[in-house]
């Protein structure tokens, strides 16, 4: 596993399948820290060399198109233009905000602080063209103290010209909600 050769097979098989696209995150696309590949194996997903590959020519040669990028928030907030630059790079114009890592959604004035955060990386991306969707995982349907869980008050706080969603049903179920 990753390989350049391995890589383009899988992309190759994807458009045979009827696959027009693929949605790339930054730990594919750039080195990754030893932490968060410690976290993704442990979570039960292969860590491979993802950083290490060729990624625009491997989408051109393969064929499809990548309808969006997933990034770090904080990538979004202190350099916004490389991530601009790299959606102009893959012909995509949208981000998707991977996760947050050691974040506590369990505090409403976090989940707030969130939300604006949210809304200022959107409104940036937005002056470059692109669009800013939230993938939720299960940890945003976690109970609040009020009853509501970090995911409405994640949507109530945000500014839908500047936020939008990517909704995963697989983590809304997988913890209940």
């Amino acid at each position: 596993t990753g390989t350049e050769e391995k890589a383009m097979e899988t992309l190759t098989a994807l458009k045979t399948m009827g696959f027009e696209g693929i949605e790339l995150n930054d730990f594919m696309i750039h080195p990754t820290s030893f932490s968060v590949k410690m976290m993704t194996q442990m979570a039960g997903m292969p860590i491979g060399n993802g950083g290490k590959l060729d990624w625009p020519t491997l989408i051109a040669q393969s064929g499809l198109k990548v309808p969006a990028l997933h990034h770090y928030l904080n990538t979004m907030e202190d350099d916004p233009d490389s991530v601009l630059a790299e959606c102009e790079t893959f012909q995509t114009d949208t981000v998707v905000l991977t996760g947050m890592y050691r974040f506590d959604y369990s505090d409403a004035e976090n989940v707030k602080t969130l939300a604006d955060r949210l809304n200022a990386a959107g409104k940036r991306m937005a002056e470059g063209g692109v669009q800013l969707l939230y993938h939720n995982h299960n940890c945003e349907f976690l109970r609040l103290e009020n009853g509501d869980n970090a995911y409405h008050l994640i949507q109530d706080n945000t500014d839908p010209e500047y936020v939008n969603f990517e909704f995963d049903s697989y983590w809304c179920a997988e913890c209940g909600a």
